[in-house]
């Protein structure tokens, strides 16, 4: 041995071995003890391969043997730094190496490679070994659920098994192969913790199952002159599999049922009774007029119901439909003036003439009293407006007395009058006073709130109570417009108000929307507080649609592309947004995905519209759109390769494997 080959060895052991070892060959040199025929070593497998469950840890150890009566000696370290040697050295004819392997962060499927290194006496070695992270194993009733077919025969078995499983954590794993075009609707409808009738949509939308089907056993009911409350029920059928969930409207005053929803829990196999009450003391004069609505998604059933009394006024009805209409006629005047979309000049205007003409249809009816006095006392005539409450105080007072809500209101109305004529702050504080005890008998009469809004301190001189107390009415079922104008015009004179998007927001603005009042700063606010919604709400895109087209700012566009992709809608209205937001190249996640799963096709699978030159650089590298649309995708390049010749020698390599997996 060279004196160079000796300094070699004495680097490539001070660098790889331990110590003791390092040790023992130095002296073995130095004495002049050296082996010619080193032998070699024997593993006691020639690859390690191991399959582990998600995030699992696992030990084991593998044999190392040497040549027969000599001394083995070395140490063993990994290329995987998940892979740890628990035994770094060994020494001896036959030795045993531990390790450990992490598999923490590891998801199904993934597979880890990599080697033992063992530098010995004997050479060096280089051992190779492979983890494999197996897919997780969806049990059932029915065994292993390994895609959606096998979803569906368990949820048509057991309704409530299959539910557990399609919000477990687990559920997304079903998605492999052609299944894999249906997880982004997965994980739209998932977000709803529990719901069957999100579990259904999803069955229905990937063409697992038919819609459940709803069968009424009567058409229409019809009843004469009755003389106290009556039962009666509707018996309802069932077809097919699936969850059930129906909404049940009864409209007309005399109609009232036990439910406003069925569920499953109502079906006693195929057949639930829908049970409801006809009162007589809510009928008027001649026939009355009802119905009953079941009605979901798949299914609108409307059952007329009619009941007739004897004593049937033609006129008289007549009369209170004409009544009923002037109301409706001021309500959409006030509207108008309050919305600045009429003068105040042309209101007054207006107003006198629906006033004149309701004196006319019923000089005795007390609401066009009020109305009449209110709208003197608007027009400055104070003494016309306080002639005629003088003339009604009598009426008033038996109102009160009774103690009916109508009553009530009634008289708080009165009350707020008299606060116009007088201003006189003790007149006042005594009808807030007053307004403010029957409000607590009446705390979810939208009308009295109404009022106190107005004569109250606390609610007039405090938009941020006023809005509150607004809130609360549409809380306990209000929906009135004039409640929607005065929050409207809270958010539009105080826009620092406007601090988050809750249902009471979303229908103020779907309001004001509908009246084209909505201004400049509310809309920039609510486009702004639009990226903080997590969920769809066809009524905010409602709003976010009236808002762009009002400015058409990049704002407003990105806003509403934003939320169509938080409802996954691919449908041909949503093309129209994403096909703006390309244009505009907004900076937005998965925007062109969007665009090209909403795109139109003709018959044949071809896009009917140019796909803009920003989409396909976007997918020139790498595309992960689903089959078909990949195809329509691949169709448009291949047959625009001479308008876009750079583009497409980018895409052939994408295109030829598409083809060969088509093959």
């Amino acid at each position: 041995m060279y004196f160079g080959d000796f300094c070699g060895i004495i680097i490539i052991l001070n660098a790889q071995s331990g110590a003791g070892f390092l040790r023992d060959c130095i002296d073995r040199i130095l004495k002049g003890q050296f082996e010619y025929d080193r032998g070699e070593l024997s593993f006691s497998f020639p690859h390690l391969e191991l399959n582990i469950q998600e995030g699992e840890e696992i030990e084991g150890s593998f044999t190392i043997s040497g040549p027969s009566e000599k001394m083995s000696e070395g140490t063993v370290s990994s290329t995987e730094i998940r892979m740890e040697v628990l035994t770094d050295s060994f020494s001896g004819e036959k030795s045993e190496v531990s390790y450990r392997f992490r598999g923490e962060g590891l998801s199904g499927g993934d597979v880890i490679k990599g080697h033992f290194r063992i530098i010995s006496n004997r050479g060096e070695y280089m051992l190779p070994f492979s983890v494999t992270v197996e897919q997780p194993k969806i049990s059932s009733s029915l065994g292993d659920i390994r895609n959606l077919f096998h979803f569906t025969n368990l949820a048509r078995s057991s309704w409530d098994e299959a539910l557990h499983l399609f919000y477990s954590n687990q559920f997304h794993y079903i998605f492999k192969g052609n299944d894999a075009q249906y997880e982004s609707l997965y994980r739209g409808l998932a977000k709803e913790n529990m719901s069957q009738h999100n579990m259904d949509e999803f069955l229905v939308a990937i063409n697992k199952k038919h819609p459940v089907t709803i069968e009424c056993d009567v058409k229409s009911f019809e009843e004469e002159a009755p003389k106290e409350i009556i039962d009666r029920s509707i018996i309802l059928t069932k077809g097919g599999w699936g969850y059930a969930h129906l909404k049940v409207d009864f409209e007309g005053d005399y109609l009232s049922g036990e439910k406003n929803y069925l569920t499953d829990d109502d079906f006693l196999g195929s057949k639930a009774y829908l049970h409801f009450r006809i009162d007589p003391q809510l009928l008027h004069s001649g026939n009355n007029y009802g119905c009953i609505k079941i009605y979901n998604e798949y299914t609108h059933i409307e059952i007329p119901v009619t009941v007739s009394t004897v004593d049937y006024d033609e006129e008289k009805h007549k009369s209170y439909i004409r009544k009923k209409r002037l109301t409706h006629e001021l309500l959409r005047s006030y509207l108008a003036f309050r919305g600045r979309r009429v003068s105040s000049r042309q209101w007054m205007a207006d107003t006198g003439k629906l006033i004149s003409r309701m004196f006319t249809e019923d000089p005795d009816d007390i609401e066009f009293k009020l109305y009449g006095a209110h709208f003197l006392i608007t027009a400055g005539r104070l003494g016309q407006g306080q002639y005629i409450l003088e003339q009604i105080m009598p009426e008033i007072d038996r109102l009160a007395r009774l103690g009916t809500e109508y009553g009530q209101q009634t008289y708080c109305y009165y009350l707020y009058l008299q606060t116009l004529i007088s201003r006189e702050e003790s007149d006042i504080q005594k009808a807030t006073e007053l307004i403010e005890e029957v409000f607590k008998r009446h705390p979810d009469n939208w009308r009295i709130a109404w009022i106190l809004g107005y004569v109250s301190d606390e609610y007039s001189l405090n938009p941020q109570n006023k809005w509150l107390l607004l809130q609360g009415q549409y809380e306990r079922g209000c929906n009135s417009p004039i409640v929607y104008m005065d929050a409207f015009t809270i958010l539009k004179n105080k826009p620092e108000l406007f601090l988050r998007i809750d249902d009471f927001t979303i229908s103020v603005l779907e309001f004001a929307a509908d009246q084209g009042i909505l201004t400049i700063p509310v809309m920039e606010q609510v486009t702004y507080l639009a990226g903080n919604v997590r969920n769809y709400d066809k009524r905010l895109y409602k709003i976010l649609k009236a808002s762009y087209e009002s400015q058409e700012s990049d704002e407003a566009l990105l806003s509403l592309c934003s939320l169509l992709m938080k409802g996954e809608r691919c449908d041909k209205e949503s093309y129209t947004w994403y096909k703006k937001g390309a244009a505009k190249q907004l900076r937005l996640t998965r925007l062109y995905e969007y665009y090209m799963m909403s795109l139109p096709e003709d018959e044949d699978g071809k896009a009917i519209d140019d796909i803009p030159r920003v989409v396909l650089m976007y997918f020139s590298y790498q595309s992960n759109l689903p089959w078909t649309k990949n195809a329509v995708l691949y169709r448009y390049i291949y047959e625009h390769m001479d308008d876009y010749p750079e583009l497409y020698e980018s895409y052939r390599v994408q295109i030829e494997k598409f083809r060969v997996a088509e093959i």
